[in-house]
């Protein structure tokens, strides 16, 4: 079965160290991405961004930024952009 709805689920866990997964649904084909952004606004790292399948879908996130650098603790947001809306979960780094 599809879902039947867009949803992004707050990851777990959550606080996490060093990794957390997170969990989204696509109700069909479209075109769409998933950026981690930190308390300020600026973007950490793309985790997915092109075509996205219909399904449920589950990635990690290892806690680093583009470059492979660890990120500091604080406070984060997964956004999850497609053309039916943005959807956002706050996430905790804890060292």
């Amino acid at each position: 079965p599809l879902p039947k709805q867009f949803a992004l689920h707050q990851n777990y866990p959550n606080p996490f160290n060093p990794a957390t997964s997170l969990l989204f649904d696509i109700a069909e084909p479209c075109p769409g991405s998933l950026v981690i952004y930190d308390i300020l606004g600026r973007k950490v790292r793309t985790l997915i961004e092109g075509d996205l399948a219909p399904g449920f879908h589950k990635i990690e996130w290892d806690g680093a930024n583009e470059y492979g650098k660890t990120v500091a603790s604080g406070l984060y947001h997964a956004v999850l952009h497609t053309e039916k809306g943005q959807f956002v979960k706050k996430m905790a780094m804890v060292r």
